[in-house]
Parts: structure tokens; sequence; C-alpha cells
């Protein structure tokens, strides 16, 4: 197999992973006294959920058991299953928040592959085959430019089953009473580690009234045991986190050269003017995969991106109404 990293990676292998950006605001830094509230007991802690269905962050959230976290997550209105999805990092720092899970609608999922001719393939569950055939050929070529001679076989192409997802959770009003904050969740999944791999990105853009606040994020390895069980977690983290464009934010993925899951997520914390109340919020989320050295450049525009270069892209949109009760 070639090897196409970027750069060499030093990692640590970690039980207790830890957030790469401490976020600035918490949820326990809104202001709730216009609102009441009732404690919830869950083994030896005290839980306090707001009237509006605002569950108080928990700064310590590494040391809840995984019992715990689960029935601390129901409480924020996160279903069975979204629980089961998500990493245990990932529980930890949605909890270390605090919030409310809102609904949300997600929509116009759309995956691309550009060709190394610069040719942009939608593929469908009708068309999957055939842009499977375009990779191969384009793998070949690469291996070839690498001055190495490989056989590349279809199963190097369908190599990382990818999974994209993400939420939107209510925090409550800033403290000037104005804004209303939520942070707004992007996920991504390899089932395992691609055959092709240099550096991904992983991106959330919103609407023009939305102001980002701050922003973590992390990726994280479970690598296969001898009978193809992820165990453990190796924290790789996110790179080279890029706020500069008030439409959004957008963070390196430098894939690792471990076997096994490769996951991890973008947070960002927004504030929406108050006057925008049951209207519509929206974001849109994108990852892409890149076919070579060089990447893939993402550019903002409003609810969406401009991409260039060879690879995969995913990107979707995430709808909810601004400021709805979520009791």
């Amino acid at each position: 197999m070639l090897s196409f990293k970027k750069k060499v990676i030093s990692f640590v292998t970690t039980v207790a992973l830890t957030c790469l950006l401490p976020l600035s605001i918490s949820a326990s830094n809104l202001n709730p006294d216009e609102i009441g509230f009732r404690s919830i007991k869950i083994e030896n802690l005290e839980v306090t959920v707001f009237d509006d269905g605002r569950v108080k962050g928990i700064e310590y959230s590494e040391e809840l058991s995984k019992k715990d976290r689960k029935r601390i997550l129901e409480l924020m209105h996160f279903t069975e299953q979204e629980i089961n999805r998500m990493p245990e990092g990932l529980q930890e720092d949605v909890i270390r928040l605090g919030g409310v899970k809102v609904d949300t609608t997600i929509e116009d999922f759309v995956h691309i592959y550009t060709d190394l001719e610069g040719n942009d393939h939608i593929v469908t569950d009708e068309n999957k085959n055939e842009v499977d055939e375009i990779k191969q050929k384009d793998l070949e070529i690469i291996a070839q430019q690498s001055g190495k001679e490989l056989a590349i076989t279809p199963s190097a192409v369908r190599d990382g089953n990818f999974y994209g997802s993400s939420m939107a959770v209510y925090m409550g009003k800033s403290r000037n009473g104005r804004e209303l904050e939520y942070h707004y969740l992007t996920e991504f999944e390899w089932s395992s580690r691609p055959w092709l791999y240099f550096v991904d990105t992983i991106a959330n853009t919103w609407q023009n009234h939305t102001t980002g606040v701050s922003r973590d994020g992390r990726y994280v390895v479970r690598p296969f045991n001898g009978n193809g069980d992820p165990m453990g977690g190796i924290s790789i983290g996110l790179s080279n986190f890029d706020d500069s464009n008030p439409l959004g934010t957008k963070a390196d993925v430098d894939l690792a050269r471990h076997d096994g899951i490769h996951e991890g997520w973008l947070n960002d914390v927004v504030r929406i003017p108050d006057s925008e109340k049951g209207r519509t919020g929206q974001f849109v989320s994108a990852y892409v995969h890149s076919y070579s050295l060089d990447g893939i450049s993402i550019n903002f525009k409003y609810l969406g991106y401009q991409f260039s270069g060879t690879g995969d892209k995913w990107s979707w949109k995430t709808s909810f109404e601004i400021g709805k009760d979520s009791k």
C-alpha cells in the first residue's frame, strides 16, 4: 500500500480525551434568572434542568460514567440512536456545554466526486459503481505518478464508508438578553481508514445574521483489535482552525495511518439576534476528502461552499425554528 502522508504525526494514546481549544462560552455562563428550574438527581449528581428544557452544563463531564452520560443526554432530548452513535468524547463535550437539542431537518445532502480531469460526478445509489470505476482509474494514475507500480483493486476504492450528520443545541440567551445562543455540531465517521489519505477538511457555514463566538473540535481513531472490534482511542485532533470568515469556520483532518474507525466533529457556538425568533435558522456542513497533496480548497458563500480540487465532497443543510420552546 502507498503511504500518502503530508507529514509525520506524533500521537499519544489516551483514555480521557481532552479538548483542543477550550470554549470561552458555556451554558453555565448564561443568565437563567428570568426562568425557573428544577434539580434532578442522577446517582450522586444534581443536574439542573431549566423550565425552557435546557440542561445546565457540567464542567467535569469526562468523570461521568457511561450510564450517567446517557441519562443526561436523554434529558437534553438526544435519542438513544443519536447517543449510541456519538463518540465518548463528543458526549462529554456536549454535556460540558449544556443546553437542549432542538428539532432539526437535514436536507440537500449531496456527495460529489471530482476526478483528476476536474469533472464533477454527483454520486447516487444508482451510479455509485460507475463512479467507483472512475476513482479506480484515478488511483492507478496517482500510483504511477508516485513511481510505484501497484494494482489498485475495487476494494481499495470502497475502503472506508463515510458518514456525516449534524445537530443544533439551544444554550439560552446571551447575558445582554438580545441574542439566542446555539452550538452547531457537525460529525463525521470513516468506518475504516480510506486507502488513499492526505489532509481532509471539515467546515460549518451559517446565515449572515449569525455570529460565531467560539469553536472546538476533535479527531479520534479507534483502532481495531484482533477480532475487528474498535478499542480505546488515539487522539489525533483537528488542526489549522480557520475562523477568519464571518460566515463560518473550518479545520483540517490530517488522517492518521492507523487502521480503525476514524471519527470527529466540529462544534461552533453561535449567536442569533432575538429578533429572528420564530424564523428558520440554518447552517450547512461540509467534509472533503482530498486525492492529492494539494488538498481541496473550501471557500464560503452564503449557506454554501465553493470547492476546488480532486476528491470526495459531502455537504448538507440543517434547518430549525429559531427560539422554539424545547420543553
